[in-house]
């Protein structure tokens, strides 16, 4: 959930199944970021020599396909669009989720006190998208918000909300992305890394003769 509301993006790899892949992508000098993401969904990782429009290298996380069985994405051809929020995904926000979004999307603005503003930029998203999203911040964790526009729609937190999201945020943070928040890590996060859909789930196996 987090990662599709920073850099990943959903892919349909079966419409008749509804399934899908996430995918993501970094600079070469958060390969060990991406590799930690890749090892939560169960998924891989490739490196891309010359990427986009700035042609550095950088790397690609993939997770295992899986399915959501009773929900509805906006389907942009292979690529969903990133026009909406599914509610699953809003429903089901917790603080490792948050931690994602914020080190794959957000930067934190520094003064001589310390951190005093953090940003999301959810410039991908379209104006009621970035509204839903600054409703969940302040329903699930009691965080203020508000949008502008540059180039797109991003949120923005003053220094009492920025210091509350490291606040939730910082056990769940990865070593690579920790200047954004003005903390100091050393070892990643350790998750449950067994990567299932919260729609299926396998009751037994049997061989057919």
């Amino acid at each position: 959930i987090g990662s599709y509301l920073g850099d990943g993006g959903l892919s349909s790899t079966n419409k008749a199944c509804n399934s899908f892949r996430l995918a993501w992508t970094h600079g070469a000098a958060q390969r060990d970021y991406c590799a930690w993401k890749a090892n939560i969904l169960g998924g891989t990782l490739g490196d891309i020599a010359n990427n986009g429009y700035s042609g550095k290298s950088a790397v690609l996380g993939r997770s295992l396909v899986f399915q959501l069985l009773d929900t509805k994405l906006d389907k942009g051809g292979r690529w969903i669009k990133k026009s909406g929020i599914p509610k699953f995904m809003l429903d089901s926000m917790d603080a490792r989720a948050l931690a994602i979004w914020a080190m794959d999307d957000g930067s934190g603005h520094f003064g001589s006190t310390g951190l005093n503003g953090f940003t999301f930029s959810t410039n991908s998203f379209t104006e009621n998208a970035v509204e839903a999203l600054i409703e969940l911040l302040l329903i699930k964790f009691d965080i203020v918000s508000n949008k502008f526009f540059h180039k797109g729609w991003s949120i923005r937190l003053n220094k009492d909300n920025a210091v509350k999201l490291r606040n939730i945020v910082a056990q769940h943070i990865h070593p690579d992305l920790c200047y954004k928040f003005g903390l100091v890590v050393t070892t990643p996060p350790v998750w449950d890394t067994t990567f299932t859909t919260t729609k299926t789930k396998v009751l037994r196996v049997e061989q057919i003769k």
